[in-house]
């Protein structure tokens, strides 16, 4: 075996050994999964509350949506736009204060499951089903690492009863 191929291999052994040890910076799977349920059954003309759960991996953190440093991507739903109704609130949880080592000071991240409230207004006009479509925005990141900005999407069939 030449000396270069001896060097090759030595560096691939090197390299293949040090990977474990940073596995968790290149995980695949996304440390946020979400799930959105619409309402119970309602009449055209009410308000009605969806509801977006987000379940965030033990080790990691989304910012809040109003996050303390400039630059950081906020958690944000958008809905898309609907004949069928209209958006009264989107409720915000109050975010958990955590000391930040990087940032060295307190700022607000959403951790574990997170529950945000959707209220729409359903049209007077509105048939069944009404489908609620929308996106969650946001930024995952560890003590380690952060992924870039990222969206989920999310839809659910809100049921429509009579007058």
């Amino acid at each position: 075996m030449s000396h270069r191929s001896i060097w090759l291999v030595m560096t691939f052994v090197l390299v293949a050994a040090s990977f474990p040890l940073h596995a968790d910076l290149y995980k695949k799977d996304e440390p946020v999964k979400i799930d959105f349920s619409a309402g119970p059954p309602a009449k055209p003309g009410s308000v009605v509350q969806a509801h977006l759960e987000l379940y965030i991996e033990q080790g990691f953190h989304a910012f809040s949506n109003k996050p303390e440093v400039p630059g950081i991507k906020p958690t944000n739903v958008e809905l898309e736009h609907s004949d069928q109704f209209d958006i009264e609130k989107i409720e915000y949880p109050k975010p958990e204060p955590v000391y930040s080592d990087i940032f060295q000071r307190k700022l607000g991240f959403y951790q574990g499951k997170v529950v945000i409230p959707i209220h729409i207004r359903l049209k007077n006009t509105a048939s069944d089903p009404v489908m609620i479509r929308g996106a969650l925005k946001y930024q995952a990141c560890s003590d380690k690492v952060c992924y870039p900005p990222k969206s989920q999407t999310f839809s659910a069939a809100q049921k429509i009863t009579g007058n």
